[in-house]
């Protein structure tokens, strides 16, 4: 088990055709040429704007990277509802960046992957940091959705 995360344009459909007035939003899957891809991946979807990490595996990335409170902060983390949507906004692209420069900084010979002897960490916020300004960029309302 795990989660579903997708970045991209939210999508607001009704409940009308289903016979309720609930308000049911996802987020727009797309594929995008030069986003981050690994030969060796194991829970990014191509060159989509979805990754699928185990609870086991993200948890490990939040702890590793301390992003904790920016994903699952009770009060404002964008993943805080699970599942759930959460707006994208500057200062969390701006930070997943820092974090990757840091890291890189940290461990310059680190090469980004899931294989043998690579940095999963260092993939994953690559993952994120071009999803989160690709959204930033493209879309009205920049969204993360975990499912």
């Amino acid at each position: 088990m795990g989660y579903g995360i997708y970045i991209g344009e939210a999508i607001i459909e009704t409940g009308l055709e289903y016979g309720d007035n609930d308000l049911y939003s996802t987020v727009e899957e797309v594929e995008v040429e030069d986003a981050p891809y690994w030969d060796d991946r194991v829970d990014v979807s191509g060159k989509t704007n979805s990754i699928h990490p185990s609870y086991t595996a993200f948890s490990h990335f939040l702890e590793e990277s301390n992003l904790k409170d920016l994903f699952m902060n009770e009060e404002y983390g964008l993943m805080r509802n699970h599942p759930g949507e959460a707006v994208i906004q500057n200062k969390d692209y701006e930070l997943i960046r820092e974090v990757r420069i840091n890291r890189q900084n940290k461990y310059p010979n680190n090469e980004a992957g899931w294989g043998e002897g690579k940095d999963s960490i260092l993939a994953r916020l690559m993952w994120f940091e071009f999803w989160f300004k690709w959204a930033l960029d493209n879309c009205s309302v920049p969204t993360i959705r975990n499912i």
